[in-house]
């Protein structure tokens, strides 16, 4: 039974679904949407993924009266905007889990040319997990690879300089831990402190070429003076190189990563302090270099990020030039 016929047994409203609003639902329930906030279940679609389906964030909204996939939260953001964050109901998790559990191993083959996916392993795990919404993410994982070869990889060239796969669902934006089952035995290589790692290459920044040399160590004993998590520190500290303020204790994007409450403190931390000033003093630096490379940015701060992100797609596109199935990975 395909997805679609699958989809109409399960959802009795799926049937007075018009064209539009069906190919919306079925798009939206097996896609991997990248999380935008702190519980790791919210899903946000835009009006522009819609366009290129062929149908409209109107048809995908009509149909939620329908069928009952996905039920929202509206959530205000500085501007007093409204946002609508989606998350799946528990007949929309049941029905993904059971129809990859029906899927074959002849469909679940791995991958031509010795490029192994392990999607039994994937398998295994989704019906062994107790944890429903990881076995959610390995059914959309299982029904994606059902239907294409997930490293046939179309790459797009996205406007901070990065290069981000095209699709509904891709290895891209898959979390880690399901990565780890399904390309056990892959190598993995990463570039310590990428975007940190390129910027000393341009002029002396004493702190971070510390933070370079002693990562582990810096990250683990900033993060206790902080009192937060050091993944919740790393992408603090990213947001800073990205141009978070380090004015406004209410910047939402530290806000994010480390809590209200514990903005001021890291913001006032001495080695925080001094890394923004090798912010300060590399910004300069990048606009120069953005002049040179036709880069400008809507502020001078995501400017300096396209530099040192086209840099970092420059570096990307020459290590894995030779390799015959590269997978460009952008994980925090």
């Amino acid at each position: 039974m395909t997805l679609s016929e699958y989809f109409r047994n399960t959802f009795p409203g799926a049937n007075t679904l018009t064209n539009k609003e069906y190919k919306a639902h079925l798009s939206t329930i097996s896609m991997r949407s990248g999380n935008h906030r702190k519980d790791d279940g919210s899903r946000f679609f835009s009006r522009t993924f819609f366009k290129d389906l062929g149908t409209s964030y109107a048809s995908f909204s009509n149909g939620l009266s329908k069928c009952s996939t996905f039920y929202v939260d509206k959530c205000g953001n500085k501007s007093k905007r409204q946002t609508h964050a989606y998350y799946f109901t528990e007949t929309a998790k049941i029905f993904l889990i059971n129809y990859a559990s029906g899927l074959d191993n002849y469909t679940l083959l791995p991958a031509q040319d010795n490029r192994d996916i392990n999607a039994a392993a994937v398998k295994d795990y989704m019906l062994s997990t107790q944890d429903i919404d990881k076995a959610v993410e390995c059914a959309q994982f299982l029904i994606a690879h059902s239907k294409r070869d997930l490293l046939d990889i179309e790459y797009k060239k996205h406007e901070c300089g990065r290069m981000y796969a095209v699709g509904n669902y891709t290895i891209q934006r898959m979390p880690r831990w399901l990565r780890k089952i399904a390309f056990a035995g892959w190598w993995d290589y990463d570039m310590k402190n990428a975007l940190v790692s390129i910027a000393c290459h341009f002029v002396h920044l004493p702190t971070m070429e510390e933070y370079n040399k002693n990562t582990y160590e810096i990250r683990k004993c900033v993060a206790a003076d902080c009192g937060v998590r050091e993944d919740a520190f790393k992408k603090a500290l990213l947001s800073i190189v990205f141009g978070a303020s380090h004015i406004d204790q209410e910047d939402t994007a530290l806000r994010k990563h480390l809590g209200a409450g514990n903005v001021y403190k890291f913001l006032k931390h001495p080695f925080v302090s001094e890394f923004i000033k090798d912010c300060a003093k590399l910004q300069p630096v990048l606009l120069e270099k953005a002049e040179e490379l036709g880069i400008k940015g809507k502020t001078k701060a995501s400017t300096c990020a396209q530099v040192l992100m086209h840099y970092e797609n420059e570096i990307i596109q020459a290590a894995t030039c030779n390799l015959s199935t590269p997978v460009i990975m952008f994980d925090v």
